[in-house]
């Protein structure tokens, strides 16, 4: 009975003391850094990064972790009443603020943070938290998010030391932490300081002695024009932002081949040296291909974002790295603009993230309509890419436009001289037909298939080797002469070897599995040579798809050259390229071929490099199309022509083929 006597009074004792406590007692060790703290406590600064890492383990943005139901947040959530009717914070009130007797506190079962964590508080930072919390607790976004402000010029005790209001920010840091400034530097220091930090170079011998034979006042801001005039400036000054979009990257991938993007690092370097205006440095890389009427300089600093990692790998899936590549992009946007890696938030809301995943995605939809694909080139010209002439030339060019413009007005088509004209010749070649037949004169090669001969293609076929001779010898140089030496090489797998089979006329194959003919090299066509293809198809049954004909150096190269690929609906797909899919004519058929049915396709093309100038027809009739892209600007042959390998067909079609030059 005594021992719970005592206990009882020893407990009603403690509760009269702590009533008349009066508030919350400073320590020594957490007022010993009053005078050290900065005059206002920033929350972004000073206050943020310790909630961070002592308090919001237990009390954070995670809300399934949250305990005693406080999070301190916000403001709102670090201001409300909990349960035990007690405030975390009260704003400009310490002795009313849980927080603040927490910290303080040094027993196990009331400190904050709680021993169990193994975390604790510097008395330094003790003192910022109760500061904080007398001047009103105000909670800040991110500064990121926040707009900027010009902030007011501090006040500083020794105004004679400050030459410009730089130096007032200057000083008070110094002040605030007690230290002294150094007194000025001699102007050899000065010089070299100076230099190095605008041009990235020591000065010279001749520019350290203009400077010290100049006594003028404004002798060193002389030399800051000078240094800010200098090229080097725009080097040094764009290292940063080169290294933020990685200029010096390889294509980090596989054979990780060399990136060589040179015009968008001068274009960087000038900007920087020609002072162009914040706004436009932005969009520009952002957005310059999107602006109206768009100029070279414009599309070029787009290079900006395409500095990431890039794939050349075989069997890779091309729209997953390409999807890769949006990705990446996001994350640099993130980072060169946002101040955030917002890269968490690709997989889900992240506790610790502004961004959430919704709004990932929603970004990223800005850096997905790029006319690319996921598979570099091994030439190394990735799409999209713009022509950089060099300035002779461009002049040049300009000279030839200005001759060819004239020459083009005189020859628009659908004139009415033309009409009259195209009347009269189909009046009279109805009444005389045979007169009128289309001419053989401009044929290049004619493949009916009739002699059964079928080669298969082996690296050490002498046979073959000297039958390629003779293809050649009787091709070269005699563009209007059949070719017909030989049919046609297997390539491919032989076990799926075509078949002969009734064609249409005569002959026909069957192309069965991985396999195909190829032809020889002299039905390559530049962009500016005009031909036409026909032949006759005959899709075996619905949803058979693949190339129907092609003259390309295939996926890893870019489709240099052109092809035409049935696809699964029926429609075809024309393309003509340097490099798929930016710099190419690409359409496809609006109107379908037929299944299980001979039928004649033939394409035409006039050598203008523009999707107008081709037609594509089914059993003489114009099929109607959908222009994918209309951008083909440089060559769409690939090289000299080594072997026959690559030159086939991979479709189950019967098929007879012939080939016509203009």
């Amino acid at each position: 009975m005594k021992i719970r006597r005592l206990t009882h009074i020893s407990i009603i004792i403690l509760g009269f003391i702590l009533m008349n406590c009066g508030g919350n007692e400073i320590p020594a060790e957490v007022l010993a850094f009053e005078d050290k703290l900065p005059e206002t406590v920033d929350y972004n600064l000073h206050i943020k990064p310790i909630l961070s890492d002592r308090c919001f383990k237990c009390h954070g943005p995670d809300k399934t972790k949250v305990e005693a139901g406080l999070q301190l947040v916000t403001f709102d959530g670090a201001t409300e009443k909990l349960k035990s009717g007690n405030h975390a914070i009260v704003s400009g009130n310490i002795n009313k603020s849980e927080l603040v007797k927490r910290i303080l506190s040094h027993d196990p079962e009331d400190m904050m943070p709680s021993p169990k964590s193994n975390l604790t508080l510097t008395g330094e930072e003790k003192a910022l938290l109760i500061k904080w919390i007398k001047q009103g607790a105000e909670y800040k976004e991110h500064w990121s998010f926040a707009k900027i402000e010009n902030p007011d010029v501090p006040e500083v005790s020794e105004n004679q030391w400050v030459k410009n209001p730089i130096d007032n920010f200057i000083l008070q840091k110094l002040e605030e932490k007690k230290i002294k400034h150094s007194i000025q530097a001699d102007k050899e220091t000065l010089l070299r300081r100076v230099s190095m930090d605008i041009t990235g170079l020591p000065s010279t011998v001749k520019e350290l002695d203009d400077f010290l034979k100049d006594n003028a006042p404004n002798a060193y801001e002389k030399v800051v024009d000078r240094l800010l005039k200098s090229p080097h400036y725009g080097e040094k000054i764009g290292v940063d932002w080169l290294d933020l979009a990685r200029y010096a990257d390889s294509h980090g991938y596989q054979d990780d081949g060399m990136r060589n993007v040179y015009p968008w690092r001068d274009w960087v370097i000038n900007s920087f040296n020609k002072n162009l205006p914040y706004d436009k440095f932005v969009t520009y890389q952002l957005a310059g291909d999107l602006l109206p009427n768009a100029t070279r300089e414009q599309k070029l600093a787009t290079c900006f974002l395409r500095n990431h990692p890039q794939t050349q790998e075989g069997g890779v899936v091309d729209e997953e790295y390409r999807t890769e590549y949006v990705i990446d992009r996001v994350g640099l946007f993130g980072k060169a603009f946002l101040g955030l890696t917002v890269e968490c938030a690709r997989c889900h809301d992240h506790k610790y993230d502004p961004i959430a995943q919704k709004e990932f995605y929603q970004l990223s939809a800005f850096f997905n309509n790029n006319n690319e694909t996921g598979i570099v080139p091994y030439n190394g010209e990735a799409s999209p890419s713009v022509l950089l002439p060099t300035p002779d030339i461009e002049k040049k060019l300009a000279f030839i436009r200005s001759k060819i413009a004239p020459q083009e007005r005189a020859i628009q088509p659908y004139q009415p001289v033309y009409k009259q004209g195209f009347e009269k010749w189909l009046v009279e070649a109805q009444k005389q037909p045979a007169k009128f037949a289309v001419s053989n004169k401009n044929l290049i090669a004619h493949f009916p298939f009739e002699r059964n001969v079928l080669r298969k293609i082996t690296k050490h076929d002498d046979k073959l080797k000297k039958d390629v001779k003779v293809w050649e010898e009787n091709a070269s140089g005699y563009p209007n002469i059949a070719v017909d030496s030989i049919n046609g090489f297997i390539s491919g797998d032989w076990d799926f070897r075509p078949k002969f089979i009734k064609g249409k006329f005569g002959n026909g194959l069957l192309l069965n599995g991985d396999c195909g003919i190829d032809f020889h090299k002299s039905l390559d066509f530049e962009r500016n040579q005009p031909f036409s293809i026909s032949l006759w198809v005959n899709p075996l049954k619905k949803g058979d798809n693949g190339t129907i004909y092609n003259s390309s150096n295939g996926e890893f190269e870019g489709f240099r050259g052109y092809r035409c690929d049935l696809l699964k609906d029926g429609a075809l797909q024309i393309t003509f390229s340097y490099v798929y899919p930016s710099n190419c004519i690409d359409m496809i058929t609006t109107d379908k071929i037929t299944y299980n049915e001979w039928q004649n396709v033939t394409l035409t093309y006039d050598g203008s490099s523009k999707a107008s100038g081709i037609k594509i027809f089914r059993n003489g009739l114009e099929l109607k199309r959908n222009l994918l892209t209309d951008n083909l600007t440089k060559s769409m042959v690939y090289g000299e022509k080594k072997s026959h390998w690559d030159r086939w067909t991979d479709m189950p079609l019967m098929m007879g083929k012939e080939f016509r030059g203009r």
